[in-house]
C-alpha cells in the first residue's frame, strides 16, 4: 500500500511572545492540541492545526505568523527544481533545490572523485533501519595525519537545509584547493576535514516519504509504547543525565533522550568515530550544524553555568562568525 504524507494543509506556524513569562504561556497552551517547534525564554513556536485555531485565538497570546499555511510552504518547497541536478559537484544547480538521501550519497562520490588522491569515503557506523551513515575525508599537501576538522548534521531530520550547507562548504574547499586563495589552500593543508551530512539518515528519509517535520531518528520506543525515535542529539553520553529541563524521559516527546546513554546506534557509532579522532589526531574545530533560530551554541550545552577554561575562545569565534554572517547577508546570528 502507498505511503500517504501527512498532511499540513491549513496548519498555521506562530511565534508566540512570552514576555510575560514562559511557563505562564505554557500553562495557556496547555488547553489546546499543537505541535511544539521551538522554545526560548523569549519566544514560542508552535504549529497549530486547522481544528485548533480558534481556540488559539481565544487565549489572546501575542503572537506573530510564520507560515499562515504550513502545507502549501511545504508543497512550494518540494516543487523547487527537483531533478535538475547534472551530476557535476560543478553544477550550482544542485542548491536549487532539495534532494533524496541517495542523491546526496553520489554527490559525495562525485566530490571525491574530484579529489581522489587527497580525500576517502568514510563511515561512522550504521542506523537503526541499517543505511550507511557515510562521511568524506579529505586532505592538503601535509596529510593525512593533521588536526582534525569535524563537520556533521542533520541529527534532526527536518531540517534539510543542514546538509546542503555543509555540502557548499564542502564543495568549495575541494574546488578552490590549489588555485589562488591562499585561505583555503592554508585551510586544506593545515586539517583534516571530516563531513557527515547525515547522522539520522533514517528520520531523513521519513520526512521525505512520510512526515515532513519528523525530528528524531526511526527506533522504535521503549516497552509497550507506540512512539518512535529518539533525539540524537539529547543521547550523547556526556551529561546525559544533566540537564532535565532541556532533553525528555518521554518516548513521545521531540526531546526524548533515549532509555541510556547513548542507546542509538547512530549516536554510538558518532561519540566512538569522535573519541577515536581526539585520541590520535587531535580535533581542532567540531561543528554540529543545524538550522532554524539563527544561534551560534558553545559548549557547554547541558549545563549553562559550568565554566570550561578555553570558554572565551569559543564566545570570540562565535560573535566574529556572527559579524561575518551579519556583513554578507544581514542576518543576525546571537549566541543565547
Amino acid at each position: 500500500m502507498a505511503i500517504r504524507p501527512k498532511s499540513y494543509a491549513g496548519w498555521k506556524v506562530v511565534h508566540i511572545n512570552t514576555e510575560r513569562g514562559r511557563e505562564s504561556v505554557l500553562d495557556q497552551l496547555a488547553s489546546i492540541s499543537f505541535d511544539e517547534w521551538n522554545t526560548s525564554e523569549e519566544a514560542i513556536t508552535i504549529a497549530v492545526s486547522p481544528s485548533q485555531l480558534a481556540e488559539l485565538d481565544v487565549l489572546q497570546l501575542p503572537y506573530t505568523v510564520m507560515h499562515e499555511d504550513l502545507g502549501a510552504s511545504i508543497t512550494a518547497e518540494s516543487t523547487q527544481a527537483t531533478g535538475k541536478w547534472k551530476r557535476q559537484v560543478d553544477d550550482l544547480s544542485w542548491f536549487d533545490s532539495y534532494h533524496s538521501y541517495e542523491e546526496h550519497r553520489a554527490y559525495f562520490e562525485e566530490l571525491h572523485a574530484k579529489f581522489p588522491n587527497n580525500s576517502e569515503i568514510v563511515s561512522s557506523g550504521t542506523s537503526y533501519e541499517g543505511r550507511d551513515i557515510w562521511g568524506l575525508h579529505f586532505w592538503g599537501a601535509n596529510g593525512p595525519g593533521q588536526p582534525a576538522v569535524l563537520w556533521h548534521g542533520t541529527v534532526h531530520a527536518r531540517e534539510w537545509i543542514a546538509a546542503p550547507v555543509i555540502e557548499y562548504i564542502t564543495r568549495q574547499l575541494i574546488l578552490g584547493y590549489g588555485g589562488e586563495d591562499e585561505t583555503i589552500n592554508n585551510f586544506v593543508n593545515s586539517y583534516d576535514f571530516y563531513v557527515f551530512p547525515f547522522v539520522n539518515p533514517d528520520g531523513f528519509v521519513y520526512t521525505q516519504t512520510t512526515e515532513r517535520l519528523w525530528r528524531k531518528s526511526r527506533q522504535p520506543g521503549p516497552g509497550n509504547t507506540t512512539c518512535y525515535g529518539r533525539d540524537i542529539n539529547r543521547n550523547w553520553p556526556h551529561g546525559w543525565d544533566a540537564n532535565p529541563s532541556g532533553a525528555s524521559t518521554d518516548p513521545c516527546s521531540l526531546f526524548y533522550k533515549g532509555e541510556a546513554p547513548g542507546d542509538t546506534p547512530e549516536m554510538q557509532g558518532l561519540s566512538a568515530f569522535v573519541d577515536d579522532l581526539r585520541d590520535t589526531n587531535g580535533i581542532k574545530l567540531f561543528i554540529d550544524w543545524h538550522s532554524y533560530s539563527q544561534y551560534i551554541l558553545a559548549p557547554l550545552g547541558h549545563n549553562c553555568t559550568t565554566y570550561i577554561p578555553n570558554l572565551g575562545e569559543h564566545l570570540q569565534i562565535a560573535h566574529r562568525a556572527a559579524r561575518a554572517i551579519r556583513g554578507v547577508e544581514g542576518a543576525v546570528y546571537v549566541r543565547p
